[in-house]
């Protein structure tokens, strides 16, 4: 295995062996036109090159056919006319203070890998082309973006976007498009999005995922997640994936949050897709943090279900309506609607736990109801027992307004609680049942 060392500044392009070393120092240059930079070919595998200097070209700052490693370290600086690197698999490990630009793609991936971020990535131009990113993998793979970290691209391009199979963006900085059309992440064939407290995606659309009908899609958001067209815009589509939306408390969303309810084949059958928003649980030194959500329904579209986690603490204000068996908390679950708030559930439970939810706790200073007219729905079923007040002025109603049964229950009221009425419909206000 040989070990190249560059420490001056150089217009010939370097040409890797399998398994060598490349060393760029912070007084080397390698600034070549007409040609990649640096070079490695087919059948050339095993090869590592560690940048801190400047590497520029007019196609590809660097460019490895058959995989490799790439570190650039704080204050080094890779770029391409065309991409900053192009790689077949492999890694790539770009530290706080490097820079890795492209004209169509800060970096290209073609086989699974991995790259981790902690400086500045970017596409600069070329507008028009599909695939322009900051980071465009086209066999899968994952990207992680720590804190402090941006990608970056324009014209219509995407952040990152993943192709070819599932892949995975874990976000503690900034990942940022513009443009028509452009997303902040794209995956077009399922995986999972991780956005931190203090995190920012942004796009026309925020985050994009898409896939068959056999892809799930996850998404964990405690930072923001936000569409350039604002509150009109979109800043998350699922496609026909499974989506699975994991909200913590302090999230936020900036334009509508989209699930796809059901695809219809070329053969006409109808697929109905799993679609859930759970509400999380976070804490501070111990503290359980406080959640506030709107929306249900209106700017949360087609999530046929809500769940709010183990010992999670949430409010819900503004118009809401859920589907189902309405927003099913776990066990020590706080969920309160807020005043002014609205919460319908059509056809079941507005509100519901399980036989194995206990310890809940509701607290109505709105108006919470429940369309359905049989005995199994309620504005409020709880069916391992736990306690529900009413606030004055508020409303809870349903074919029972709360049934609470299986454990203890307790129940405050200085608002009005009703069951449903009228022809063959024999509903209950308050029905306790331990």
């Amino acid at each position: 295995m040989s070990v190249t060392t560059l420490n001056s500044y150089s217009t010939q392009p370097i040409v890797l062996s399998t398994g060598e070393t490349l060393d760029i120092t912070n007084s080397g240059t390698l600034d070549v036109s007409g040609t990649a930079a640096v070079y490695a070919g087919v059948a050339t595998s095993g090869v590592t090159v560690t940048n801190a200097g400047t590497i520029a070209s007019g196609t590809g700052g660097v460019a490895l056919a058959d995989g490799g490693s790439v570190t650039n370290q704080a204050g080094a600086s890779i770029s391409g006319h065309v991409e900053g690197i192009i790689l077949e698999g492999g890694s790539v490990t770009n530290q706080a203070g490097g820079s890795i630009s492209g004209g169509v793609r800060g970096i290209f991936v073609t086989a699974p890998g991995t790259i981790v971020n902690s400086g500045g990535i970017s596409q600069t131009g070329y507008g028009g082309i599909s695939t322009q990113a900051g980071v465009f993998m086209n066999d899968s793979g994952s990207v992680t973006n720590t804190a402090g970290g941006t990608i970056n691209a324009d014209y219509g391009g995407f952040g990152v976007f993943i192709d070819g199979g599932a892949g995975t963006v874990v976000n503690d900085g900034s990942i940022t498009a513009t443009g028509t059309a452009s997303a902040g992440v794209y995956l077009s064939a399922g995986g999972g999005v991780g956005n931190a407290a203090g995190a920012v995606i942004s796009g026309e659309i925020g985050v994009k995922i898409s896939g068959t009908t056999a892809d799930t899609a996850i998404l964990v958001n405690a930072g923001t997640i936000e569409s350039s067209a604002g509150t009109s815009g979109t800043a998350v589509s699922f496609g026909h994936v499974n989506a699975d939306l994991i909200v913590d408390p302090g999230a936020r969303f900036i334009g509508s949050v989209e699930a796809t309810a059901f695809y219809i084949t070329s053969g006409s059958a109808t697929i109905t897709l799993a679609n859930t928003l759970d509400l999380a649980s976070a804490s501070v030194a111990g503290v359980v943090t406080l959640g506030t959500i709107s929306g249900l329904g209106s700017e949360f579209v087609n999530f046929n279900t809500v769940t709010e986690d183990q010992g999670a603490d949430w409010v819900i204000t503004g118009s809401n309506a859920v589907v189902g068996t309405g927003i099913d908390l776990a066990s020590n679950a706080t969920l309160t609607i807020g005043a002014g708030a609205t919460l319908d559930g059509t056809g079941a439970a507005a509100i519901y736990a399980t036989t194995a939810a206990s310890g809940v706790s509701v607290s109505n200073q709105g108006f919470i109801t429940s369309s359905g007219n049989n005995g199994n729905t309620a504005g409020i079923a709880l069916f391992d027992g736990g306690s529900v007040t009413n606030a004055a002025g508020a409303t809870i109603q349903g074919y029972a307004g709360v049934f609470v049964t299986g454990a203890a229950g307790t129940l405050t009221n200085a608002g009005t609680i009703g069951g449903a009425t009228g022809a063959a419909i024999h509903g209950v206000g308050v029905q306790l049942k331990a």
